[in-house]
């Protein structure tokens, strides 16, 4: 029924502890309650006035990587090879044993991978699956770093990472039922401009002549080393130029890419 909400209730009559209050569909995974009565309270929401409603309790079976603990490990490729698979009747396990992300109105449901990161620091995630968001943490179960929350594709490049295991946990949004999803990871190879230290050198010619560069496979920098944009609702990605503006001052900057916005900027990297 619509407007009915119910709790799943563990002990007897005056005697509860609530496991779930809720209105949708859950799944639970706890070998701890084998064989226990469990009680189902119903009833509908912001009313004493009953209305019909089904019920039904099934056995399911969680996905192998369900559990931080047993994270299914992912090859990092020299291209993306997409992989299938699905969060479909997974499960949630307290903060303390894994993490809860902090993005993607998180609500369990969640199932783990690990990789290794390639030498050169460089590679894609790519998570594609509609209602899907994905973290990337740094560490082990139940003491992570979040590196990423997303639902988007994202770049990295961090020598600092290379040969290091990370963690991929993949769940959907605002809900801990599951449904089917394609990851990737790959190594790629940034733009040689990608960082604000390694800036291409322009030169402002007499007339309108144009060169083609790409902002693919680009990361981005930290606000302290390279300023983050005040227009075009920057996210990272960004590949950096650099030239001598002519004597008189007087010049005109044009790029060709509606999707493509650009800062100019004075100064030096970390201080703009």
């Amino acid at each position: 029924g619509g407007a009915t909400w119910w709790t799943l209730l563990q002990g007897t009559c005056g005697a509860f502890t609530v496991l779930r209050c809720t209105d949708n569909a859950r799944n639970f995974s706890d070998p701890s309650l084998a064989g226990e009565t469990l009680y189902i309270q119903g009833y509908r929401f912001n009313s004493d006035q009953g209305n019909p409603f089904d019920i039904c309790i099934w056995e399911i079976d969680p996905p192998v990587n369900n559990n931080c603990a047993n994270p299914t490990n992912l090859v990092v490729g020299e291209e993306c090879v997409a992989e299938s698979f699905s969060n479909e009747f997974s499960t949630a396990e307290d903060a303390a044993d894994s993490f809860d992300p902090s993005c993607g109105a998180y609500r369990g449901g969640d199932v783990w991978f690990t990789f290794t990161v390639p030498a050169s620091g460089n590679f894609r995630v790519d998570v594609d699956g509609g209602t899907i968001w994905w973290t990337l943490l740094q560490g082990s179960c139940g003491a992570f770093t979040e590196l990423r929350c997303t639902d988007n594709a994202r770049n990295f490049s961090d020598p600092s990472l290379a040969g290091e295991t990370l963690y991929l946990q993949v769940y959907r949004f605002n809900s801990d039922q599951g449904n089917p999803f394609d990851v990737c990871i790959w190594e790629i190879d940034p733009p040689s401009n990608n960082n604000c230290s390694n800036p291409t050198l322009l030169a402002v010619g007499d007339s309108y002549e144009s060169v083609t560069y790409s902002s693919e496979f680009a990361t981005g920098q930290p606000d302290s080393i390279a300023t983050n944009p005040t227009c075009g609702s920057y996210r990272g990605g960004d590949v950096w130029f650099r030239f001598l503006a002519p004597d008189d001052g007087s010049f005109t900057i044009e790029k060709v890419n509606n999707s493509a916005w650009m800062s100019i900027l004075t100064g030096s990297c970390g201080n703009f």
